[in-house]
């Protein structure tokens, strides 16, 4: 949700505001290299990457990766050992709640896809970004793996129709990835729309919300 809320700031100019919560990751950074979140929610390294990112974008000030370089380093490490542990995605968990309980959420894996992107420009004075563009290409192939009998983009892997699908639009918006942009997503968006609606808006139809 802050994340969210960041970056809609930033797109309305209020770096000021912005600023120091992004100064605040330096010590939300676990040794493990989990950024510091809910138990079990592991879209927090990618959502951090790509606000720190989009705030780097906005502001210019990219002295603040130079700063936080050790962080950065666990938290990219972080996504890299996940992934190894667990057939080449992240594992099951509860980071995309209002989807349904924990699983396999594409959300997860998209942040993360979309954290390492939009992070790795900036990473080459560290000498960084070669690990980080690997490690994107790895996740993504073994995403595009596990997705490759889907006509559409599941909420998670294994799962069906449902709509929880909502969740991975976030590989169009806000995370622009093109390696997911394609027929699979219209389809998406073809079916939320002819079964999710409600009165010609979105109903999300799981859990509490």
């Amino acid at each position: 949700d802050a994340v969210i809320m960041m970056y809609a700031l930033l797109l309305l100019g209020a770096k000021k505001a912005v600023k120091p919560i992004i100064e605040r990751f330096t010590g939300m950074v676990r040794p493990s290299g989990l950024f510091q979140s809910q138990t079990g929610e592991w879209d927090a390294n990618g959502q951090a990457l790509w606000i720190l990112a989009q705030y780097v974008r906005f502001t210019h000030d990219t002295s603040i990766i130079v700063r936080m370089r050790k962080q950065i380093t666990r938290m990219v490490s972080w996504i890299e050992k996940a992934c190894d542990q667990h057939g080449g995605v992240l594992p099951p968990g509860f980071s995309a709640e209002h989807l349904g309980p924990a699983d396999w959420y594409l959300w997860d894996n998209l942040w993360a896809l979309g954290g390492l992107k939009a992070i790795t420009p900036y990473l080459k004075p560290l000498g960084l970004s070669g690990r980080a563009e690997a490690i994107f290409t790895k996740l993504s192939g073994a995403l595009q793996r596990y997705l490759n009998h889907y006509s559409y983009l599941p909420a998670a892997l294994g799962r069906g129709k449902d709509a929880g699908m909502i969740g991975s639009i976030a590989a169009a918006y806000p995370l622009q990835l093109h390696e997911f942009c394609d027929n699979r997503m219209l389809r998406t968006l073809d079916l939320i729309r002819d079964n999710y609606f409600f009165n010609g808006c979105f109903f999300q139809e799981n859990i509490h919300s």
